[in-house]
This record gives C-alpha cells, structure tokens and sequence, in this order.
C-alpha cells in the first residue's frame, strides 16, 4: 500500500523542492512516487530489481534511497511515519504481532514479516512493516558481527 494523502502532507515538507522542469536533463521524478517505491522495497524486503514498474526504474528509486539515506533525510521520514502511525493511527506494535495479524518468517537466514491478507490494505498495518522490517535488518546485522 502507497502512502495515504496525510502520511504525504507530513512528509512532502522534509523533501527537497525539486529542480524545475525545462532546460537541460532529465526532468525531476514524481517525489511521491519515488517516496512509494523506496519504501515497497523497505516493507516488503525485496532486491531493488524486484521493484514493481509503477513506482518507476529500480536504479532511480535506489539512487535516491542511497541519498536520502545518507543526508539523514530517510531517518527522518520514517520518524514522521512512526510518530503518525503511533499518534493518529494509535497502532500497538505488540498487539499486531501477539494477535497474529503480523507474523515473521525466517527462511535463508532472512528474516521477513507479513501482514494476513484481510489487512494488507490496512495503511496502520501496511506502515508498520517497514519498522519491523527495519527492527529485523538490525537484529540480522548484529547477529551478523558476532
């Protein structure tokens, strides 16, 4: 699921304004677009080439997510998601995960976390896999040192 019109109108003002169109180059991707496919690839923890096509190329929206990421602009925009997920959303991370709505999945040495299908279009269930997802990265890259 893409962004919701209100997680957008909290996160478009940390974007930067994009160039304007005309004169040389490429012209500027759509930033919600973009925004929507970094973080399908975030959710649903899949290889940049997996990328479905709505959300533009694979190696524009990894471009980008290399940016932002090292900017610190990443950080803060899954912080203004986390904060309206929790505050208007009022989303227990524990409950969707003792109540069986979220469930993970380790196969591979990878570890994932999915949705049943009934809430897949849940934008509180959708937005939270991508810090559980993240929660699972962090736990892999520890357990990764020793």
């Amino acid at each position: 699921m893409d962004l919701t019109d209100e997680q957008w109108q909290l996160i478009q003002p940390l974007l930067p304004t994009p160039r304007p169109a005309g004169g040389r180059g490429r012209p500027p991707l759509d930033q919600r677009t973009l925004i929507n496919g970094i973080l399908w690839i975030l959710r649903c923890n899949k290889p940049w080439r997996a990328l479905p096509s709505r959300y533009g190329s694979h190696e524009a929206c990894y471009q980008y997510y290399k940016a932002y990421k090292r900017s610190g602009l990443l950080k803060k925009i899954l912080a203004a998601l986390m904060r309206d997920l929790e505050n208007r959303g009022r989303f227990d991370f524990t409950h969707a995960i003792n109540s069986g709505i979220v469930h993970m999945v380790e196969r591979e040495g990878r570890v994932n976390y999915y949705i049943l299908p009934e809430y897949s279009e849940d934008w509180k269930v959708s937005t939270s896999l991508l810090f559980y997802q993240e929660i699972a990265r962090t736990m892999k890259k520890q357990n990764e040192k020793y």
